[in-house]
């Protein structure tokens, strides 16, 4: 049997320790997957992949009623002959002008600022993600030799 990682906070379980401090850092709003584009931060390395699909252009889910293409399925709505979904949190609008007003409400001009150091960030999420490193918590883990890094690109330069 494979050694399993329990989390304290929940009841689930991972056969890797870096899988189980991922998994913590859900727990706390952390999104540790950066995309190498945008910067935009993800919470699973499965959300990130999705999201490069749309810097490649790849859309491979067509909705049949208009046929405009999505990255994911769940992106597929059509109530109403409503077809213009939100990317960050699922509504749809009557037209793309509407959807494009409504995400500006996703970025908005708070910037979130680090006690530690004063850099500022547009999202939470990216805030937290820094804090890493002033925490010295280290979630990315080489599976060759076991070192730890604070950021996934430091770990991919390893």
């Amino acid at each position: 049997r494979q050694k399993r990682w329990q989390c304290r906070m929940c009841e689930k379980s991972y056969t890797s320790k870096y899988n189980l401090v991922t998994h913590i850092l859900g727990h706390n709003g952390i999104k540790p997957h950066s995309c190498p584009h945008c910067s935009k931060l993800f919470k699973q390395p499965s959300h990130l992949q999705t999201h490069l699909l749309t810097h490649q252009g790849t859309r491979p889910h067509k909705c049949g009623v208009c046929g405009k293409a999505f990255t994911q399925t769940r992106h597929l709505k059509h109530e109403s002959g409503r077809c213009h979904v939100c990317v960050e949190c699922g509504l749809d609008f009557s037209t793309l002008t509407q959807l494009k007003r409504h995400l500006g409400t996703h970025q908005g001009p708070t910037l979130y600022q680090c006690l530690e150091c004063s850099k500022s960030f547009h999202y939470r999420s990216q805030l937290q993600n820094h804090m890493l490193k002033h925490q010295n918590v280290r979630p990315f883990v080489c599976t060759e030799c076991g070192m730890e890094f604070s950021q996934i690109h430091h770990l991919k330069q390893h």
